[in-house]
């Protein structure tokens, strides 16, 4: 597990508490996760403009089920670390419901002898290391300047990113889009090998977005 701070201290106390709460949360999944991020920052009050705001997000990767991310903001970093933990936990049991379900669940309760991992079965790990991709506002800016900021790059190119995509099929896509709290979700299907997006509609449920070739 990695605890790191973003515009905070981050003292033994706090760093220890994040390590006790998130280890429990998962504890009751050992054997299927690979790797558990935590990241802890602050934003306004002191450090900014507008109310303060204490916000914990954590990305956890799966051996054979995706990513998983949560995240919570509160006036109280403790209780940001809380209830993010709650909401982690809920989400991986959903997760190792359908994994067992699919006989892909790799820690207690799965299948038995299922304890090897193929190379091939590894999700691709796309992660987002952009700071204004992980943080609504960025500290020490006041709100209309972070609008202009925003709007003055609107049609700007700030950034390109390049990654695998894994053959699998839109229900797969789906899960991974709602594991990982996205719109979207970018995938390649695995019938068709083409490139397809599936999203959250306004009213309810996904929609899939297939190219089409012009006629």
């Amino acid at each position: 597990m990695v605890v790191q701070g973003h515009q905070i201290q981050l003292t033994p106390s706090i760093r220890q508490y994040a390590e006790e709460k998130v280890g429990k949360a998962v504890s009751h999944f050992e054997g299927a996760i690979k790797e558990v991020d935590v990241t802890l920052s602050v934003s306004g009050g002191d450090s900014g403009h507008g109310k303060r705001r204490q916000r914990t997000e954590i990305t956890l990767y799966t051996l054979r089920n995706g990513i998983v991310r949560a995240e919570d903001v509160e006036e109280s970093m403790y209780a940001s670390i809380d209830l993010v933990c709650d909401r982690l936990a809920r989400k991986l049991r959903k997760v190792k419901d359908k994994a067992i379900s699919k006989g892909k669940w790799q820690g207690r309760g799965g299948p038995r002898g299922s304890s090897s991992i193929k190379q091939d079965d590894v999700p691709p790990e796309v992660t987002d290391e952009d700071p204004e991709m992980q943080y609504d506002a960025e500290p020490g800016l006041p709100e209309p300047d972070q609008a202009r900021r925003r709007s003055s790059g609107i049609h700007e190119v700030m950034r390109t990113k390049n990654f695998f995509l894994k053959p699998m099929s839109v229900e797969d896509a789906v899960e991974q889009c709602d594991q990982l709290g996205h719109d979207f979700y970018v995938f390649r299907e695995s019938i068709s090998d083409q490139v397809q997006v599936v999203y959250k509609r306004r009213a309810a449920g996904y929609g899939v977005i297939v190219p089409v070739n012009e006629e």
